[in-house]
């Protein structure tokens, strides 16, 4: 038996029997909320002031990633951390989801907000937005950190696949439960199972009692594309810190060195004992990293 039909066998069947588990329902106190110019609203968190920071979280996750570090972040810099249109508490309409529409909508946002320059912090598919958006609106970003960032690599992950498949119209009208969460976040998300905690498991459950989340998922995961043309990196003209966890299951940290060397004004680090989310399993180190390298680099 191949190795995708064996993860098929032990990680999509006992999904689906989690699917059928009971439902319970959690409280947040959500953040605020911004109107664009379509009528579309977005959730986001704001704290801070000074020089802007905007947090970009990846597919299937949502602003709640950040809460780690955006009180650190905030004692010197104004943080931004929306939810991308289609995830978390921001509306979920039917549209044409990838890096592109949703560059786009962030700019949107930052203008909404007064601000025309910001630090782009990007996470997964999120470091994908942000290259996108740096691509896109190159005045408008000062610094760049990318962390287990997608676009890289279009090299096969079963990881990756497994997601996919959670999103997917099979999926759609089967009961959801806080247990398929907790399941991504140990078994793919994190290096460390253990240090996944019920609230965490809770909140990311959370967006996936919202209505759209499946349909809006999906398009985004099948958008593509996996990797970015070579120009895309060569033209990223902001120092930019490229910033992996050891141990990650999604986007292996071999992909850290893929493309993204051609970015000019780059430097890369391994966060070591963790997985696809060093903002949350090793958000110390992850802050110590971001914050000396926002330092050095700073605009003169």
């Amino acid at each position: 038996m191949g190795i995708l039909k064996k993860y098929l066998l032990i990680k999509i069947i006992p999904l689906l029997y989690l699917a059928f588990t009971s439902v319970e329902s959690h409280a947040y106190e959500a953040g605020s909320f911004l109107s664009l110019d379509d009528g579309t609203k977005i959730h986001y968190q704001e704290a801070g002031t000074g020089e802007t920071i905007l947090l970009i979280h990846g597919y299937a996750s949502w602003s709640y990633t950040w809460n780690a570090v955006i009180p650190a972040l905030a004692t010197h810099y104004h943080v931004l951390a929306p939810d991308l249109v289609g995830f978390g508490l921001s509306d979920k309409p039917d549209l044409k989801y990838g890096f592109d529409l949703f560059a786009n909508q962030l700019k949107e946002f930052l203008e909404k907000k007064g601000v025309a320059r910001a630090i782009l912090i990007g996470n997964s598919k999120g470091g994908g937005v942000a290259i996108q958006f740096v691509n896109r609106y190159p005045n408008s970003v000062t610094r760049l950190v990318l962390v287990d960032t997608a676009g890289a690599s279009d090299e096969f992950n079963i990881y990756q696949l497994f997601l996919k498949f959670a999103f997917s119209p099979l999926m759609r009208d089967f009961p959801k439960s806080p247990d398929m969460a907790g399941m991504i976040l140990k078994d793919i998300l994190y290096y460390d199972a253990s240090k996944v905690t019920q609230e965490q498991i809770n909140m990311y459950y959370l967006p996936f009692t919202t209505e759209g989340v499946m349909n809006a998922g999906w398009k985004a995961m099948t958008a593509g594309p996996d990797v970015f043309p070579d120009e895309y990196f060569m033209n990223i003209r902001v120092p930019t810190l490229v910033l992996w966890g050891e141990n990650d299951k999604l986007t292996p940290v071999d992909q850290s060195k893929m493309r993204l060397e051609l970015i000019p004004d780059s430097r890369r680090e391994v966060i070591q004992n963790c997985g696809h989310l060093p903002q949350e399993e090793q958000s110390k180190d992850f802050l110590d990293r971001v914050t000396e390298f926002l330092d050095e680099a700073r605009p003169n």
